[in-house]
């Protein structure tokens, strides 16, 4: 014996008892059942049993129950007796009330229409989506690139600084991807370099620890680009991972650092330099001094006449020391002064070569010279040139011991002036020490001051009045065994000649 068919009352009872409305129209169209969940949900646009589908439409929108979309509406609620498919739909009454109407066809040709209030639940996922566009909208706009994890490590959020200065994109560091994950990516994009880098090493160890240990270390990118990256704890849970690009940052330390080396090393340099020259002014100072108190006692005109020289030469070495120290200071100021003519070079540089001379004989260097006759004209100021030849030359001698040679030598260059060569085969230098031979004030090594005397400006000014009068400058040393500085002097231009 089978169970009797359930009753209409008991329908009724378990449509009561739904949280959500539900209204059954007949295959006439018309309201056959409504819950009282319906007309709560419903409130200001209730239906009657028995009321007709389209007296229904039409009376809501009269009262715009269905807003701007009222066409859209229309066509979609006409449709539902002609062509009966389930659907589901989601609006925002007048009211403010969000609902679910999902509309379901019956077997015998009605439909059912349940609607759902889902207005709390609209709101709380509006308010979450504000939450996060606020958010995010903060990550946006801070300096530094930002990303936020879960306790799991798993991305909360992360600005579009973050994405970049990672090397991953935004499209890859999006919420939901885990730390290790995202840096897997990156180990194999090569963001951390070659795998057996420092840098790899440390990204693969790290993997292998705590998600969330925290700390700062610094790494370069392959562009180039220095970051900082910082990871802190957040309160419940989680961490924050900063992001700041430091190149610039670093770039300006490195650059203040050199600043303060070079600042410190030249206030070193004029302090040594003054001492050198306080002993070199002494020397032919007590020089004159001692002479001239010898003059004084002595009665023999010849001792009187040998005293006499030495005075002289004292004097025309103390004259050098200070007609070169004014002259590092006129270069300094950016006021040497130079006379430009077209003039025969060789005359002055035999000149030179007679000088030198004598000054190596003294040294116990030999002295060799090979000064063509029909050297070309050159232009320029004979008096500088003289100058120049004369340091290079008395540079040469002072550091090429005894025995050792230095050779002046001048020749016609192809296409046009001439190159002077001052050679020796004396102690040489460093090749890094080269640059710092022509700076003002400076002296290779301390030591050097007191075994070969003179102010040390010789190449610093050499190389100023060559410039000042369009003469390049080459200079080439090796420790032991010697150096060449070579002249290159252009060709006089017709215009000039």
């Amino acid at each position: 014996m089978s169970d009797p068919p359930p009753s209409e009352d008991l329908y009724r009872t378990v449509l009561e008892a739904l949280p959500h409305g539900v209204c059954v129209y007949g295959p006439d169209r018309r309201v056959r059942l409504v819950n009282a969940a319906y007309q709560r949900i419903m409130e200001g646009s209730e239906v009657a049993v028995g009321e007709h589908h389209a007296d229904i439409i039409a009376r809501r929108v009269a009262s715009g129950e269905y807003g701007p979309q009222v066409e859209a509406a229309l066509l979609l609620m006409q449709d539902d007796f002609v062509n009966p498919t389930a659907y589901e739909q989601i609006r925002t009454r007048p009211n403010g009330t969000v609902v679910v109407a999902r509309i379901v066809p019956l077997p015998d040709g009605g439909l059912a229409a349940v609607f759902t209030d889902v207005t709390r639940r609209a709101k709380a996922e509006a308010a979450t989506r504000q939450r996060t566009e606020t958010l995010q909208a903060m990550l946006d706009n801070q300096p530094d690139g930002l990303a936020l994890f879960d306790g799991e490590g798993f991305l909360i959020a992360a600005n579009a600084l973050a994405a970049r200065l990672t090397g991953l994109g935004e499209e890859t560091m999006r919420p939901g991807r885990h730390v290790d994950e995202l840096r897997l990516l990156q180990l194999a994009s090569l963001e951390f370099g070659d795998l057996t880098s420092p840098a790899a090493r440390d990204a693969i160890a790290r993997s292998r620890g705590s998600i969330s240990e925290t700390g700062r270390f610094v790494r370069t990118r392959p562009d180039g680009t220095v970051l900082e990256v910082r990871t802190d704890p957040m309160p419940g849970g989680g961490f924050i991972r900063a992001y700041r690009d430091v190149t610039e940052e670093r770039r300006a330390r490195a650059e203040l650092e050199a600043a303060r080396d070079a600042a410190e090393a030249a206030s070193r340099a004029k302090s040594g330099f003054l001492a050198t020259m306080t002993h070199e002014l002494r020397t032919p100072l007590h020089a004159v001094i001692g002479f001239s108190e010898a003059i004084l006692e002595e009665t023999r005109p010849e001792a009187v006449r040998d005293h006499a020289k030495e005075v002289l030469a004292a004097g025309r070495q103390l004259l050098g020391l200070v007609d070169g120290l004014l002259e590092a200071t006129r270069i300094e100021a950016g006021a040497l002064s130079l006379r430009g003519a077209v003039l025969d070079p060789l005359p002055i540089l035999r000149a030179a070569a007679v000088a030198g001379r004598r000054l190596a004989e003294g040294a116990g260097i030999a002295f060799e010279e090979a000064l063509p006759a029909g050297l070309p004209s050159m232009r320029g100021d004979g008096g500088r040139l003289r100058q120049v030849m004369d340091a290079l030359i008395s540079n040469a001698v002072k550091f090429t011991p005894a025995g050792g040679r230095v050779t002046l030598s001048a020749a016609t260059r192809e296409g046009g002036g001439m190159e002077i060569v001052v050679s020796d085969t004396g102690i040489g230098m460093a090749q890094e020490d080269i640059p710092r031979a022509f700076e003002a004030f400076t002296q290779l090594e301390g030591g050097l001051s007191r075994r070969y005397p003179g102010s040390g400006l010789g190449l610093y000014l050499s190389r100023a009045l060559t410039g000042a009068m369009g003469i390049g400058l080459d200079l080439h040393s090796t420790p032991g065994k010697g150096t060449t500085v070579r002249l290159a002097v252009p060709p006089v231009e017709e215009s000039s000649a």
